[in-house]
């Protein structure tokens, strides 16, 4: 989890997700002028810390319940026939 790759597509997705935030919150002012600058740094600095948030979260929780391989991001063809043939028992089950 802790690599160079994972730690700059955490940073790209936070700049992304912090940068949406603040056009929203940007559009909603019709005169530049009215911007409140304050809630724009403050919300996007919030979507920034909740996608880095999430973004750990998410490949926690992939270790945590994934096949070994899947979690080091290694699934070849039989490792997904494997993986959907297994999704396919448990939904005929259901």
């Amino acid at each position: 989890m802790f690599t160079i790759s994972f730690w700059k597509d955490t940073f790209a997705r936070a700049v992304a997700t912090a940068a949406e935030a603040a056009l929203a919150l940007i559009g909603t002012s019709t005169l530049i002028e009215a911007v409140s600058w304050q809630a724009v740094g403050s919300t996007a600095g919030l979507a920034f810390i909740a996608t880095v948030v999430k973004c750990i979260a998410a490949t926690g929780a992939l270790k945590k319940g994934a096949p070994e391989d899947l979690a080091k991001d290694e699934l070849d063809d039989e490792d997904l026939k494997t993986i959907m043939k297994e999704e396919a028992d448990e939904n005929e089950g259901n």
